[in-house]
């Protein structure tokens, strides 16, 4: 540390918020990677002891796994694929290298503009747990913040300045009112963007820091508690039980230690060609729709697999076989992703509707569907007098739905395939109770609304519809 103070004299006033950076990897003004170890630095130039760079302070720390000094005998990245893929996953054909790409951005997410967060799951005895063990011994002691009973100030406190990845076991739904699973997975999205997290102090002085993580969660099922945004950061794998006759994979702790020190120094090695690489990963799953925020999910992954797999940079047949295999597995993930605007229209749809006091189990939805005059409509709901055909009875039953509707400020206009829905901006008392304790209370609804997909428009300002 004897040029820690030299250097700060030389930077004049220091802000500290955010300038402090403990071990893991961070990527330096000009783009280069600096590995801060704790007892070095390792960057484009060389090692050095830690100090100040860029007007930044690196320092020293306990000693955390540094890679290792060359690259070694054999290929630690195809020996690592070599364990992935017999794991019995749901995607066998890229998933074992998404799962690679994952562990990379685990050792160098701190130098990443963006980090996805990663969630293996799957029933019991599927090897979640076993893999996380995996990625506990390719990290090495200290190589990572891992547990199975955490908690939001836990993870912080243990981080501290560091960006060493976090690996959560069993993070399972917890109770009903509980925030636990809602605070980590929420600390997790904020560290896709080198983000800062808030917490209050025993003091009323509170804490801050800012989290360069790169998560990665197990569990039997994902929480309920992730809403589109937490969502939209998530790549998701998921794992069924191995066949009884296929044997458990074996990870010696020594083998995978120095597997992972390998692996560690050729993604270093490669650092420089990161920005190109990267690029060409966006734009080739861009020409099939992987864009915005799920285009930087799957690209970060990909081209980290690729990284580690090669030196050189991809030609164009592998970026595009690859691509087109990414996107399909993507198109289905994103389809389960949705947006908050769908989500807040399932919460509508959703909710018990009982305009005749009767205990009835009819909600928003069923009523809609009366008022557009939609197959499935409740039976029940359809009242058919013995003067009445079947199409005269269902456009009264449809008038009348609409007046019950009405009462909470919903409208459905037209028929079967052209019935729109119309919401009102206004706080309605009937809305104002059906949107209670949701994130769209307090009238926050008609945001959501205005980004519907398929057609949303605003009508006099007032009311919203959807097609």
């Amino acid at each position: 540390m004897a040029g820690l103070g030299q250097g700060l004299a030389s930077t004049g006033m220091l802000n500290p918020e955010g300038a402090v950076r403990g071990v893991g990897a961070w990527r330096a003004e000009d783009g280069s990677l600096i590995y801060h170890t704790g007892a070095q630095l390792i960057t484009a130039g060389g090692t050095s002891e830690p100090g100040v760079i860029d007007g930044l302070i690196y320092p020293a720390y306990p000693p955390i796994p540094a890679p290792a000094l060359t690259a070694g005998r054999g290929d630690p990245a195809e020996d690592t694929l070599g364990l992935l893929v017999t794991w019995a996953w749901s995607r066998p054909d890229v998933d074992a290298v998404l799962a690679l790409g994952a562990i990379g951005c685990m050792m160098l997410g701190g130098a990443l503009d963006w980090r996805p967060a990663f969630w293996f799951t799957g029933d019991k005895a599927s090897g979640k747990s076993t893999l996380q063990e995996a990625i506990k011994w390719l990290m090495g002691d200290k190589g990572l913040v891992q547990s199975s009973d955490p908690t939001k100030s836990g993870i912080t406190a243990r981080l501290g300045h560091s960006s060493l990845p976090v690996a959560l076991d069993e993070l399972e739904p917890g109770e009903e009112g509980s925030s636990k699973e809602r605070d980590i997975i929420t600390l997790a999205r904020v560290a896709s963007s080198g983000g800062q997290w808030l917490r209050g102090t025993a003091d009323q002085k509170g804490a801050s820091g800012n989290v360069y993580s790169t998560f990665v969660f197990s569990s039997i099922l994902i929480p309920g508690a992730m809403g589109a945004a937490d969502r939209s950061r998530l790549i998701t794998f998921n794992l069924s039980p191995p066949p009884k006759d296929a044997p458990k994979p074996v990870i010696d702790p020594r083998t995978w230690k120095s597997r992972g020190a390998a692996l560690k120094r050729a993604l270093i090695d490669r650092w420089p060609t990161w920005a190109a690489r990267l690029q060409l990963w966006r734009v080739a799953l861009a020409s099939h729709d992987l864009t915005g925020r799920n285009g930087d999910n799957w690209a970060t992954c990909m081209a980290m697999a690729d990284m580690a797999l090669y030196a050189e940079l991809p030609d164009t047949e592998r970026l595009d076989t690859w691509a087109r295999k990414i996107a399909f597995a993507a198109r289905a993930e994103t389809a389960e992703i949705g947006s908050n605007a769908e989500d807040m229209l399932t919460h509508l749809i959703g909710q018990p509707f009982d305009v005749f006091r009767r205990g009835e189990l009819w909600n928003i939805g069923h009523w809609l569907m009366v008022a557009g005059e939609l197959p499935g409509a409740p039976r029940d709901l359809v009242a058919v007098d013995g003067g009445l055909t079947d199409t005269v009875a269902r456009a009264e039953a449809a008038k009348r739905a609409n007046e019950k509707l009405a009462k909470i400020g919903l409208r459905v206009k037209g028929v079967g395939t052209e019935a729109e829905l119309f919401m009102p901006n206004a706080k309605i008392p009937g809305l104002l109770r059906l949107f209670e304790h949701s994130q769209w209370a307090n009238g926050v609804w008609s945001q959501a609304a205005r980004r519907v997909p398929g057609g949303l428009l605003l009508r006099g300002g007032a009311d919203a519809s959807r097609r």
